[in-house]
Parts: C-alpha cells; structure tokens; sequence
C-alpha cells in the first residue's frame, strides 16, 4: 500500500541522515527509481533523498 511505502520511506531516511555508514549507490538508484512514482510517492522520495544529504558525514558509495 502506498501509505506503508510512505512510512518505510521515512524510517529510511531518518535512519540514514543518522548513520555514519556508507550510502550505497543501489540504495540511490532504488530512490531514483521511485522519482517516477506517484505524487505522493514521488514527494516521499524526494525528502529521503533531502534528508539523507543532510547529513554530511555520511559518505555515498
């Protein structure tokens, strides 16, 4: 369902704009891939994405 994507979506990115581990490139192309979902989906994505950046220690691999 798309509200539980939507929650998962958050979890994520709370746990990774605290995580010092290494964001792996799948991880950003899963979430370049939901770019071409729905609206609500879409906005979901895009604030992972803002928040997982947030973080400047977290390196991207």
């Amino acid at each position: 369902s798309e509200e539980v994507k939507i929650a998962i979506l958050a979890a994520m990115s709370c746990w990774a704009a605290r995580s010092a581990e290494v964001i792996k490139s799948d991880v950003i192309s899963f979430l370049a891939n939901g770019l071409k979902e729905k609206e609500a989906l879409r906005r979901a994505y895009l604030r992972c994405l803002r928040n997982m950046f947030k973080n400047p220690d977290a390196p991207v691999k």
